[in-house]
């Protein structure tokens, strides 16, 4: 983990006297090989410039797997059980040996106009904790509602971004550009409201798209029929118009933003 004086934790603007942030990444090995491995294709492919292992893969008192080409930080004569691998060289950082152990590790980034700290700790206090039975239990319970509410923003976020992506349903997205405001509204569903919204049903532009009419044209011989059309411009709808902008405010002005009335 990052632990920083003056600046951000994590990524951060922890050294003026670079150009770019330092990127950083924590993880726990849990020892095997094969994690190790995974680990240095992650971070050659996301650009991490420092690495901080807890549990690292260790032979037998070497840290292992870790390309010549990154530094790599630990301290202790004993088993490594943390350490701090740096794969940007154009940083520089000095190992504060007062401080580190085979469980600690603590660097410090060498610059004159800002002062960092990196720390990696192995989870010894975590594995004491989980093994001693004098300590008492405690929780920190979450309300199912909150863990609900939470679960329901998750996937109304994907929702959105699902239909950002997509370049389908172009003429409900005209109506509701955001799924979290159209499932605020409370409204009655109807075939002609479907049909209206979706541009999807006894509509001649989208019956001709599928060869079950023999025209795209509306009845009124002026254009396609289109749910536009049949709101803006077809004649044979003209009372239904003058009722429907009578309801529409005046400040709106008409033809008016379909998604601004509820």
């Amino acid at each position: 983990m990052g632990l920083p004086y003056n600046t951000n934790t994590n990524t951060s603007h922890c050294n003026r006297m670079y150009s770019t942030q330092i990127k950083f990444l924590q993880i726990n090995l849990k020892h095997p090989r094969t994690a190790t491995n995974n680990v240095m294709k992650i971070i050659d492919e996301d650009g991490t410039d420092v690495l901080c292992i807890q549990e690292p893969n260790v032979i037998p008192n070497k840290i292992a797997g870790i390309p010549r080409k990154h530094k790599i930080y630990a301290s202790g004569e004993e088993r490594h059980r943390a350490a701090i691998v740096v794969t940007n060289n154009q940083i520089d950082f000095l190992l504060l040996r007062q401080l580190s152990d085979e469980d600690t590790v603590v660097l410090e980034v060498v610059s004159n106009k800002a002062r960092t700290i990196i720390a990696s700790i192995a989870d010894t206090l975590a594995k004491a904790a989980a093994t001693n039975l004098d300590i008492a239990e405690c929780y920190n319970k979450v309300p199912k509602s909150l863990v609900k509410r939470e679960l329901e923003d998750r996937s109304v976020d994907k929702w959105q971004r699902d239909g950002n992506r997509s370049t389908k349903g172009k003429i409900i997205k005209d109506y509701y550009p955001t799924v979290a405001e159209r499932l605020k509204m409370k409204i009655t569903t109807t075939h002609n409201f479907t049909t209206m919204v979706t541009g999807h049903g006894n509509i001649n532009a989208y019956l001709y798209r599928f060869k079950i009419s023999e025209t795209p044209t509306c009845p009124c011989g002026d254009t396609d029929q289109t749910t536009d059309h049949l709101l803006y411009e077809c004649e044979l709808l003209k009372k239904q118009r003058d009722t429907l902008r009578s309801i529409v405010p005046k400040s709106e002005g008409w033809p008016t933003s379909k998604h601004t009335h509820k």
